[in-house]
């Protein structure tokens, strides 16, 4: 985190924000069936870099089902508000699925999802969003690629110009629980300053990992992706040409499948040194991952805790 980055904005004043797509959905009931969907979604922004919406899904043909999906989102813009901006979003309602077919049953519970996404918006606040989903919807786990057209009057207001993204590679060294990498793990971090010396890192890690087998190590019990995404509280030691920062905070992981599927909680601690040096510096960083396990899992052991490495480039 660059020392001299200013405070990220706050306003008082609320601003709405409304868009509206399709989308098209892999539903896993179906066999995986890819289907098409209408998105409608409208909010207000009462902070810079944050959205809260309601956004509602339509699918008039789910495999031979009509699907309905009402969710409450919140979008996170961890660098501000750009022309073009990534963000993170969540979100938790209610899934429908109704069978025209009385000898089979309706499909409905309560649905999440985790999104990541660009922004894209000119003036005056017209725009468009692209985000690729992770829906969690009664029992079924359902890839999702959405397209909007979208209007937000104060989207480019007040940017946060000393924020900052990272691309990183890393790697677990497991100190205890069953699983392990197969290979380094893909990463984005994104740090927004709240002050000279202080910021917030999210960051997301994309792994492959696996359970080896107790009696033989080059099989497996399972094998699965998962996303590890960490939100910390970063503290930087400025300096010339290494600077040190310190980041801890909470960490959850999300799996659509295996002993430890859906989200589980976390921790972590990541210290971290950045070279100073040319247009992309070189940044490192050696922490702590802790991932609580499911107690009545099928794959007995510990919590996962792992030495975690990283290599990346500050962009």
């Amino acid at each position: 985190m660059r020392a001299q980055a200013p405070a990220v904005g706050m306003s008082r004043a609320v601003h709405l924000t409304a868009s509206a797509g399709i989308s098209r959905m892999v539903f896993d009931v179906a066999g995986d069936e890819s289907v098409t969907g209408l998105t409608l979604r409208g909010g207000f922004s009462p902070l810079s870099a944050l959205d809260v919406t309601a956004a509602v899904e339509h699918w008039p043909a789910l495999a031979g089902r009509t699907g309905w999906d009402v969710q409450l989102e919140s979008s996170f813009y961890p660098i501000g508000r750009r022309l073009l901006s990534p963000y993170l979003l969540v979100g938790l309602g209610y899934f429908v699925a109704n069978d025209p077919d009385p000898t089979r049953f309706d499909r409905r519970g309560v649905s999440n999802s985790l999104a990541l996404g660009v922004s894209i918006v000119g003036r005056p606040g017209f725009g468009a969003r692209l985000e690729g989903a992770l829906r969690v919807d009664a029992g079924s786990h359902d890839p999702q690629l959405r397209i909007l057209a979208t209007f937000a009057p104060r989207s480019r207001e007040r940017p946060s110009r000393g924020a900052e993204a990272r691309g990183a590679l890393y790697w677990m060294v497991p100190v205890s629980g069953p699983w392990r990498f197969r290979t380094a793990a893909y990463a984005v971090k994104f740090v927004t300053p709240v002050n000279a010396r202080d910021g917030v890192g999210l960051a997301t890690l994309l792994a492959h990992w696996r359970i080896p087998r107790a009696d033989d190590p080059s099989g497996y019990t399972w094998d699965t992706r998962t996303a590890i995404m960490t939100l910390g509280w970063q503290h930087q030691l400025p300096g010339r040409p290494v600077s040190l920062n310190l980041e801890v905070g909470p960490a959850v992981s999300l799996m659509v499948e295996g002993p430890d599927a859906y989200l589980r909680p976390g921790a972590h601690l990541e210290i971290g040194s950045t070279l100073e040096v040319g247009p992309a510096p070189l940044t490192m960083s050696v922490g702590w991952l802790w991932l609580s396990r499911e107690r009545v899992s099928t794959t007995p052991g510990t919590d996962q805790h792992g030495v975690m490495l990283s290599v990346g480039l500050r962009l």
